[in-house]
């Protein structure tokens, strides 16, 4: 299945289908690809919550006898509109109605001109 990051969608989805009620989504599209942080805003920018990787001091992590529990931490750097050109595509599952949406958003220029549904599945 792979590593994937998470992407939060601030601009209005299709109403069609009923949009999901968790607006956070994953995506394979991005950069990383290390479960790091990304939000398209309102206003349709894509934007990178960039963090850097330390390593824990060994008194400091939670189980010390395996010393590779705990071992990194992220430490936030800050936020870099990534000027984003192509399609990106990100989804998302609720276990509780057994649905799947996944959308497509595309990117100009760093401008989000729209977002439209590529898919949308409702499990028995």
């Amino acid at each position: 299945m792979g590593m994937y990051d998470y992407l939060v969608c601030e601009m209005l989805l299709p109403e069609q289908p009923q949009p999901p009620r968790n607006l956070v989504f994953q995506t394979k599209d991005t950069t990383a690809q290390f479960m790091e942080r990304f939000t398209i805003t309102a206003g349709g920018r894509l934007i990178h919550h960039s963090v850097r990787y330390e390593e824990v001091p060994l008194a400091e992590r939670p189980y010390p006898d395996m010393p590779s529990i705990g071992s990194m931490r992220r430490v936030p750097v800050g936020d870099v509109d990534i000027n984003f050109h192509g399609m990106l595509e990100f989804y998302t599952y609720d276990s509780r109605t057994k649905e799947h949406w996944s959308y497509e958003a595309k990117f100009t220029d760093g401008q989000c001109m729209g977002i439209h549904c590529i898919e949308y599945e409702r499990r028995n």
